[in-house]
Protein backbone atom coordinates (compact mmCIF):
# COMPACT_ATOMS: atom_id res chain seq x y z
CA UNK A 1 0.00 0.00 0.00
CA UNK A 2 1.47 3.34 -1.11
CA UNK A 3 0.88 6.32 1.16
CA UNK A 4 0.20 9.67 -0.46
CA UNK A 5 2.35 12.48 0.82
CA UNK A 6 0.05 15.53 1.25
CA UNK A 7 3.10 17.82 1.19
CA UNK A 8 4.61 16.49 -2.03
CA UNK A 9 4.69 18.93 -4.91
CA UNK A 10 4.56 17.74 -8.50
CA UNK A 11 7.31 18.93 -10.82
CA UNK A 12 6.46 22.49 -11.82
CA UNK A 13 7.78 25.10 -14.17
CA UNK A 14 6.92 28.77 -14.56
CA UNK A 15 3.79 27.94 -16.58
CA UNK A 16 2.36 26.19 -13.48
CA UNK A 17 2.61 29.25 -11.23
CA UNK A 18 -0.71 31.05 -11.03
CA UNK A 19 -1.52 34.06 -8.85
CA UNK A 20 -0.99 33.82 -5.12
CA UNK A 21 -1.64 30.09 -4.72
CA UNK A 22 2.09 29.47 -4.16
CA UNK A 23 2.75 32.67 -2.23
CA UNK A 24 1.56 34.20 0.99
CA UNK A 25 -1.96 35.49 1.42
CA UNK A 26 -2.99 38.63 3.23
CA UNK A 27 -2.51 39.61 6.06
CA UNK A 28 0.89 37.84 6.22
CA UNK A 29 2.10 39.53 3.03
CA UNK A 30 1.14 42.97 4.34
CA UNK A 31 2.90 42.31 7.63
CA UNK A 32 6.09 41.14 5.91
CA UNK A 33 6.10 44.16 3.61
CA UNK A 34 5.52 46.47 6.60
CA UNK A 35 8.47 44.78 8.35
CA UNK A 36 10.57 45.63 5.31
CA UNK A 37 9.55 49.27 5.54
CA UNK A 38 10.41 49.34 9.25
CA UNK A 39 13.80 47.78 8.48
CA UNK A 40 14.45 50.47 5.86
CA UNK A 41 13.41 53.31 8.17
CA UNK A 42 15.34 51.97 11.17
CA UNK A 43 18.50 51.47 9.09
CA UNK A 44 18.21 55.05 7.77
CA UNK A 45 17.68 56.53 11.24
CA UNK A 46 20.67 54.63 12.65
CA UNK A 47 22.71 55.67 9.62
CA UNK A 48 21.88 59.33 10.30
CA UNK A 49 22.61 58.99 14.03
CA UNK A 50 26.05 57.54 13.21
CA UNK A 51 26.74 60.54 10.98
CA UNK A 52 27.65 58.49 7.91
CA UNK A 53 27.77 60.05 4.44
CA UNK A 54 24.48 60.04 2.51
CA UNK A 55 26.44 60.35 -0.72
CA UNK A 56 28.12 57.02 0.08
CA UNK A 57 24.72 55.60 1.01
CA UNK A 58 23.42 56.50 -2.45
CA UNK A 59 26.50 55.11 -4.18
CA UNK A 60 26.34 51.71 -2.46
CA UNK A 61 22.58 51.27 -1.97
CA UNK A 62 22.01 49.14 -5.09
CA UNK A 63 25.16 47.01 -4.74
CA UNK A 64 23.28 43.85 -3.61
CA UNK A 65 21.35 43.91 -6.90
CA UNK A 66 24.53 43.03 -8.78
CA UNK A 67 23.49 39.44 -7.94
CA UNK A 68 20.64 39.79 -10.46
CA UNK A 69 23.29 39.54 -13.20
CA UNK A 70 23.87 35.93 -12.17
CA UNK A 71 20.30 35.24 -13.36
CA UNK A 72 21.04 36.99 -16.64
CA UNK A 73 24.48 35.50 -17.27
CA UNK A 74 24.13 32.21 -15.42
CA UNK A 75 21.22 29.95 -14.60
CA UNK A 76 18.21 30.19 -12.30
CA UNK A 77 19.58 27.96 -9.51
CA UNK A 78 22.88 29.84 -9.31
CA UNK A 79 20.99 33.13 -9.63
CA UNK A 80 18.74 32.14 -6.74
CA UNK A 81 21.74 31.41 -4.50
CA UNK A 82 23.54 34.64 -5.42
CA UNK A 83 20.41 36.75 -4.93
CA UNK A 84 19.45 35.10 -1.63
CA UNK A 85 22.97 35.43 -0.21
CA UNK A 86 23.02 39.14 -0.98
CA UNK A 87 19.44 39.73 0.16
CA UNK A 88 19.37 37.81 3.45
CA UNK A 89 19.63 39.71 6.71
CA UNK A 90 22.11 37.12 8.01
CA UNK A 91 25.10 38.62 6.20
CA UNK A 92 24.21 42.20 7.09
CA UNK A 93 23.59 41.22 10.71
CA UNK A 94 26.96 39.47 11.01
CA UNK A 95 28.67 42.46 9.42
CA UNK A 96 26.95 44.82 11.88
CA UNK A 97 28.00 42.67 14.84
CA UNK A 98 31.59 42.64 13.56
CA UNK A 99 31.47 46.42 13.13
CA UNK A 100 30.30 46.92 16.69
CA UNK A 101 32.59 44.30 18.23
CA UNK A 102 35.69 45.50 16.41
CA UNK A 103 34.76 49.19 16.60
CA UNK A 104 34.93 49.28 12.80
CA UNK A 105 32.59 52.04 11.57
CA UNK A 106 33.04 51.02 7.92
CA UNK A 107 31.54 47.58 8.65
CA UNK A 108 28.62 49.16 10.51
CA UNK A 109 28.06 51.67 7.69
CA UNK A 110 28.03 48.87 5.08
CA UNK A 111 25.66 46.78 7.21
CA UNK A 112 23.19 49.67 7.60
CA UNK A 113 23.20 50.34 3.85
CA UNK A 114 22.68 46.62 3.25
CA UNK A 115 19.78 46.47 5.75
CA UNK A 116 18.21 49.54 4.14
CA UNK A 117 18.43 47.92 0.70
CA UNK A 118 16.81 44.71 1.90
CA UNK A 119 14.08 46.63 3.73
CA UNK A 120 13.37 48.65 0.59
CA UNK A 121 13.15 45.48 -1.52
CA UNK A 122 10.85 43.73 0.99
CA UNK A 123 8.60 46.80 1.26
CA UNK A 124 8.18 46.70 -2.53
CA UNK A 125 7.40 42.97 -2.42
CA UNK A 126 10.71 41.58 -3.66
CA UNK A 127 11.46 38.54 -1.57
CA UNK A 128 13.99 35.75 -1.42
CA UNK A 129 13.96 33.62 -4.54
CA UNK A 130 12.95 30.02 -5.23
CA UNK A 131 14.57 27.94 -7.99
CA UNK A 132 11.40 28.21 -10.09
CA UNK A 133 12.50 31.57 -11.50
CA UNK A 134 13.25 35.14 -10.51
CA UNK A 135 9.56 36.01 -10.12
CA UNK A 136 8.83 33.28 -7.55
CA UNK A 137 9.68 34.59 -4.07
CA UNK A 138 8.91 33.93 -0.42
CA UNK A 139 6.53 36.90 -0.64
CA UNK A 140 4.62 35.42 -3.57
CA UNK A 141 4.81 35.58 -7.33
CA UNK A 142 5.92 38.91 -8.77
CA UNK A 143 3.50 40.18 -11.36
CA UNK A 144 4.09 42.36 -14.37
CA UNK A 145 7.68 41.32 -14.95
CA UNK A 146 8.87 39.68 -18.13
CA UNK A 147 10.23 36.19 -17.73
CA UNK A 148 13.66 35.20 -18.95
CA UNK A 149 13.34 33.76 -22.46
Amino acid sequence: MKLNNPFAQPDMDMQDIRGHQYGLMNPALKILRAEGLVCLLLACVLYQVQGFSWLEFGLWFLLPDVAIWVYVLGNERLGMWAYNLTHSTVGAGLLAVMGLALDAPLFLQAALIWFAHMGFDRALGFGLKFPLGFRVTHLGVLRGMREKA
